[in-house]
Formats: C-alpha cells, sequence, structure tokens
C-alpha cells in the first residue's frame, strides 16, 4: 500500500519523488515509458528562467526565481552540471524599448536579482559578439542558466532511490541501451536505469546461478550471456550430462582479428558449455591468412573468409556446406534476406555463411557541422555551406578546413583519415570507391581491369592531394582509425561498419552522441567484412558447421553485437535496443544489397586471384602515396602485372 503515487518521471516527478524522500512517505512513481526524463522533461530548452516573464504574484513567478535561486547549490549537492551563463531579451529597435522596460519592472517585483537593461551598444556587442548589429537594447539577466534535462532528471530520481532505500539504485533497463560496461558490479540490462528494481530481484530469484557475473545480457529465452558465459544450473545440467566422451573435441578456427571475433571469443564458453565442443580461434593478419589457410599440415576447422577472398578459398581451400550438413540451406531462413551472395557462394556452391557483414559509410563529428561558428569560418573560407560530404571533392574541402595544419584554429588536428601506408588492401579499398565515382570501371577487350585511364589516374592524384589533410601516421588499420576518430584526432572518416562499435565502447569515447553518418562520397561502397567456412581438411567438418551455425544464428546475435560485433542475423535488425546503440545497423539493413561485389572489380571472364590482385594493386598504390612513383607509372605498374596473369 502505497501513500503516495507520483505519476510521471520526469523532472517534475522526480522532484517530488525526492522531496518526498525527506519524510516516512512509503510513495511509488509510475513512468510508462522506457526511463526517465522519456516526455516532456527532454523536449525543452534547458533553461533555468530567472523569472521575469511570469506574472507578477502568479505561482510560477514565485517557484520561477525560488528555483532559480536554488540551482547553483542542487547542481553541486547531485553533481550535475549548471551553467549560469546568463541571458539577453534582445530588443531590435527603440520603439521597442518600452516592452523591454515592461518585463524589467515585472521582473523586479517577482523578486529577481541584478536585472539590467543595457543600451550601450559596444558592451552589448562586447557581451555577445553574435547579436545582430542593429541590436538597440537588451535585458541583461545574469542568474539565468542551462542545464542538461537528462542529467537533472536522472540525479532527482537517483537521489530519490537513495533516499528511500538508503543504497546505491541498481541499474536496471529493460533493454540493452548501451555498450556492456567493464565493472566489477552486476549491470542488469532491463531498460529502466534506477526504477524497476522488484522486477529484477524476482527475475534473480527465479534464477539459480553458480557465480555471479561482471555484466549479463537475458535474452527472451531465458539464456544469459556475459563476460564468463554461465547458464542456469536447471538449464545446462541435463545437456551437459547428455553430452556423450566422443562428442566432445577441439575446433581450430583461423581468422582475422575484428570486433566481432573479440565478442565471439566472449560467448564460446555457452557452446561449450552445451554441446562439449572447445573451440579455439587463431588470430592472424589478413596478409597472413590465405596462406594459413592453404595449409594442410594445420588442418583448419573453420575459416573466416573475407568477400575478397571468397573466389580463391572455395574450390581448394572451404568445403562445401552441403557435404557437412545436408539441409545447410535452411539457416538463411535465420538471416538477412538482403544480403548478397558474395558472401556464401561460388559458381552456385555454399561455402560458408555470412557472419560480420559490412561495408563503408563516412562518419562526422555532428557537433562540428552544426556549430554555427564553425559554419561561419567555413563560409568566410570556401564561400559554400559546411555540410555533410557527398561527393569526394566536397570531402576534400571539409578535410582541408578542418586540418590545423592549414587552419590554426581547427578544433580537430585533421580532417580525415586513410587507412594507408602499412596496408596494401585497405589503400585499394579506399580507391576503388573513388575511381568508380571518378568514371567506373573500364575493361580491356580480354575483360581485365583498366587502370590506366583518365579516370583511373584522376582518381589516384584526387587521392594523394586529399591524404595531406588526412591523419596517416596513426591509421595502419581500420582498428586505429576508429580509435582516432573517437579520441577526436579528425572531424571525419570513412570506416567499414564492423569496425565502428569502437565509437560507442571505447575507453574515453567521449562524443557517443556526436557521432553522424552517411553514404560513402559517390554512394559506391565495397561489401567487406567475412564469412565462416568449414575447412576441406577438417577431421570435424559436421561439428564445425553446427558451430558457423550457432556463430552466425539468431540464439547469440543480440549479445554478439551488445558485445561490440555484428551479425547476419536478421532478429538483430529488429530490435529498437541495438539499433538505438548503433543507429548505422539499421542502413546497414537497409543498402547492403547495395554494396559493390569485390570479384566484379577486377575481372569478368577468367580465374583469378583477387586477395592478390588487390595487393598487387595497393602496394603500387602505396607507391605513388609515398612519393615513390608518379600516379601514372604507379598505376602502369599495376597493369602490367595484370597482363602478366593473362598471359
Amino acid at each position: 500500500m502505497y501513500d503516495v503515487i507520483i505519476i510521471g518521471a520526469g523532472v517534475a516527478g522526480s522532484a517530488s519523488a525526492r522531496e518526498l524522500s525527506r519524510y516516512k512517505v512509503n510513495a511509488c512513481v509510475l513512468e510508462r515509458e522506457e526511463d526517465v526524463c522519456c516526455g516532456t522533461s527532454k523536449a525543452n530548452s534547458a533553461i533555468v528562467h530567472a523569472g521575469y516573464d511570469a506574472a507578477e504574484g502568479s505561482l510560477m513567478a514565485r517557484l520561477n526565481v525560488e528555483g532559480n535561486q536554488i540551482m547553483p547549490e542542487l547542481a553541486k549537492e547531485l553533481d550535475f552540471p549548471f551553467n549560469p551563463c546568463g541571458s539577453f531579451v534582445v530588443c531590435l529597435d527603440e520603439e521597442s524599448l518600452p516592452d523591454l522596460r515592461a518585463l524589467y519592472e515585472r521582473g523586479v517585483k517577482n523578486g529577481v536579482k541584478d536585472l539590467e537593461i543595457i543600451t550601450d551598444k559596444a558592451r552589448i556587442k562586447e557581451m555577445e559578439p553574435n547579436l545582430a548589429d542593429e541590436a538597440a537594447g537588451v535585458l541583461y539577466a545574469p542568474t539565468a542558466g542551462i542545464v542538461c534535462p537528462f542529467n537533472l532528471n536522472i540525479a532527482l530520481a537517483e537521489n530519490a532511490y537513495t533516499r528511500f532505500t538508503g543504497s546505491s539504485p541498481c541499474i536496471i533497463c529493460l533493454s540493452p541501451l548501451t555498450a556492456l560496461p567493464d565493472n566489477h558490479y552486476i549491470n542488469i540490462q532491463l531498460n529502466y536505469r534506477y526504477l524497476g528494481m522488484s522486477a529484477a530481484e524476482a527475475l534473480m530469484h527465479t534464477l539459480n546461478y553458480e557465480k555471479p557475473l561482471a555484466s549479463r545480457i537475458f535474452m527472451p529465452s531465458g539464456i544469459c550471456y556475459g563476460s564468463r558465459a554461465v547458464m542456469p544450473k536447471d538449464r545446462t545440467a541435463g545437456a551437459i550430462g547428455g553430452i556423450h566422451p566422443q562428442d566432445r573435441c577441439t575446433l581450430r578456427m583461423l581468422a582475422h582479428n575484428t570486433p566481432t571475433i573479440s565478442a565471439l571469443r566472449t560467448l564460446l564458453p555457452q557452446f561449450t558449455r552445451s554441446t562439449g565442443i572447445q573451440v579455439d580461434i587463431i588470430t592472424t593478419s589478413l596478409s597472413e591468412l590465405l596462406n594459413k589457410a592453404a595449409s594442410r599440415d594445420d588442418r583448419w576447422d573453420i575459416i573466416r573468409v573475407d568477400p575478397s577472398s571468397l573466389s580463391h578459398m572455395a574450390p581448394g581451400i572451404l568445403l562445401p556446406l552441403e557435404e557437412a550438413d545436408r539441409d545447410a540451406d535452411r539457416h538463411f531462413r535465420h538471416l538477412l534476406d538482403s544480403i548478397p551472395e558474395d558472401y556464401s557462394r561460388f559458381n552456385g556452391t555454399l561455402y560458408a555463411y555470412p557472419f560480420d557483414i559490412s561495408m563503408q559509410l563516412l562518419f562526422y563529428r555532428k557537433s562540428l557541422f552544426e556549430s554555427v561558428a564553425q559554419q561561419r569560418a567555413f563560409y568566410e573560407e570556401s564561400g559554400s555551406t559546411l555540410k555533410v560530404p557527398a561527393t569526394y571533392g566536397e570531402l576534400e574541402t571539409v578535410a582541408r578546413f578542418f586540418t590545423r595544419a592549414c587552419r590554426s584554429d581547427s578544433p580537430t588536428p585533421y580532417g580525415s583519415s586513410i587507412a594507408a601506408y602499412t596496408s596494401q588492401t585497405s589503400v585499394t579499398s579506399e580507391y576503388l570507391p573513388r575511381l568508380i565515382s571518378a568514371g567506373g570501371l573500364a575493361y580491356t577487350p580480354k575483360g581485365m581491369i583498366n587502370l590506366q585511364t583518365d579516370a583511373s589516374i584522376t582518381a589516384l592524384k584526387d587521392y594523394i592531394r586529399f591524404s595531406k589533410y588526412a591523419d596517416t601516421t596513426h591509421t595502419h588499420d581500420w582498428s586505429e582509425v576508429a580509435s582516432g576518430f573517437v579520441n577526436g584526432s579528425y572531424a571525419t572518416t570513412i570506416l567499414y561498419l564492423h569496425y565502428a562499435s569502437q565509437f560507442v565502447r571505447a575507453e574515453g569515447a567521449a562524443f557517443n552522441g556526436d557521432i553522424g553518418f552517411a553514404p560513402l562520397p559517390g554512394n559506391n561502397s565495397l561489401l567487406a567484412g567475412g564469412s565462416l567456412g568449414v575447412g576441406r581438411f577438417s577431421e570435424h567438418a559436421a561439428k564445425a558447421c553446427r558451430f558457423i551455425q550457432w556463430a552466425t544464428g539468431p540464439d547469440i546475435a543480440p549479445a554478439l553485437v551488445m558485445l561490440g560485433g555484428i551479425s547476419s542475423s536478421a532478429i538483430v535488425y529488429e530490435q529498437q535496443d541495438i539499433i538505438d546503440s548503433y543507429p548505422w545497423l539499421k542502413y546497414l539493413a537497409e543498402h547492403i544489397k547495395d554494396g559493390i561485389s569485390r570479384p566484379l572489380l577486377s575481372f569478368r571472364s577468367f580465374s583469378y586471384d583477387q586477395k592478390e590482385f588487390e595487393c598487387q594493386l595497393g602496394q603500387r598504390l602505396l607507391d605513388a602515396l609515398n612519393g615513390r612513383k608518379t600516379p601514372e607509372q604507379a598505376l602502369s605498374d599495376a597493369q602490367e602485372y595484370l597482363r602478366s596473369l593473362s598471359s
């Protein structure tokens, strides 16, 4: 039985609950949304008004002034930011000055302190340089300020709860809105941060866990995934007891180290616990992966396959999945139906299941592009409006503007990034979209790509010029590109989506909500990421296929993504909480079908090694980027290599 029920957990409701917590009152706060501050409180100007506007003698006038006066101390007590920046009411002509005087007199009667009417234009301009020159006068209220409504709301709710219970609140949400924290306390993600504790306690009492986890995700099935994949005793005892000794084995998996592979490692104990099958993941560089995969001595059971390598691996290195599972095709009912067959089939045969599917996007700091000061400076410098680049020419202009070597007061050291100077395949994957945008792909009569066209040379020259405004020192691979963007080293970046989780999860990701994304300039994004296939010489092909179906299936897909990976499972893209955390995933689901197939970039009519082609082209591109060869000579050398393949 409650003494008081407060309807709504906005600022007013949370503040009321906090005040009631001073007394011996059994109170309850009801909120229909998934969290506090989801209604009116989030959608306001965030101004802490001085109190001159409310009608004289009204309750609003009295509370306005009193609330303004206590805000500095409240901010200090509850540790939320409050900026007493003051406010202007601007009068643009002298005829309206009497109205300003009336507002001043009302404020004085309401008890607002230190109100002042300023008509000295020089002083006004000094106080606010961005104000229009024609301003005739302002009403200055120094006690006004601004506050983050979310921080204020959460602080009030948290403090109310702490006072009611005498302890710090458990973090409880209905869905995982943020990436899993790295901490030593249990964080139950049920989408109520501070409310709903009784529901969480009831849930915990129904599950008999052997040991606590650092963090947990509860799926609709009741399965729990975390840093240690401990299952409820009653769910696993039968399964483990039913595993026959002959079913136990160790599978060897070869992969390139990506965020999805790291997330998969975390979830592996769950697979072992339910099947008795161990999986050892051995990671290597992309350049070495093909050589290791081809080794018969190693006998890999599972291999992560890059889309550019599928055509090379499929015939001799990978086992057709129908040989490991007669009904292998049925697994596709769990996957996004928009995924191109480039991830799974070669010459009509199924060799792999899509795993960490990906494509390129342009990411940018939203606050920089929305800043009035930056917009003004950009217009003064370029004569055009600062906007998200839609072409490579616009990207170069923006990158130059945000490069400190070109503009000393730039908020970032670099305007963009390139994953070059050490990675052959990375530089190729950045050059090819530029080539397509510059005039498309041209082919020789023999069916090989023609790299000596005007478009090819122009694209490379543009790329070289763009590199002057990009961070090339600390971006040797895609993970470093993501880290540099998170750390604020550059204003824009082109990145493959399966590395973008670092924007949310990386330590020091200070501008989590400041990340915008857009299609690649020219909208010619390459397919990337990878698939999982069974090694042709595996002695445990059926078990390897079983593991791949688990790793790419719906059972672990939400956990895999929340741990920083990407999944091909359709269930991920139906969960709004996941899309809220990683909004670019919605774009991926809708547009991956439009991604450019890697094999089509090189040849049309004869067999080839796509990965080797990209490495050879990349080396020539690096020669040009580093000034060792002219663009013309570099592309001529690449063309000569292609001719050698057809001779």
